[in-house]
């Protein structure tokens, strides 16, 4: 059997399915991509609050 390769990326925060390149869901705007920290440069999912290196809020 073929390897299984996804064609687009679900959005974490509604569902909605974008193209895997987008960096941001083309419905509710939220970020498709990790992130940096603002605090130490970590890498961070888009989804959490705060960072699980420095502790530091997102918002």
């Amino acid at each position: 059997m073929p390897p299984i390769t996804a064609s687009f990326i679900a959005c974490i925060q509604c569902g909605v399915a974008n193209d895997l390149t987008s960096r941001f869901c083309k419905q509710c705007g939220k970020p498709l991509q990790n992130v940096q920290c603002e605090g130490c440069n970590a890498e961070v999912r888009p989804d959490v609050k705060f960072c699980g290196q420095c502790g530091k809020s997102r918002y």
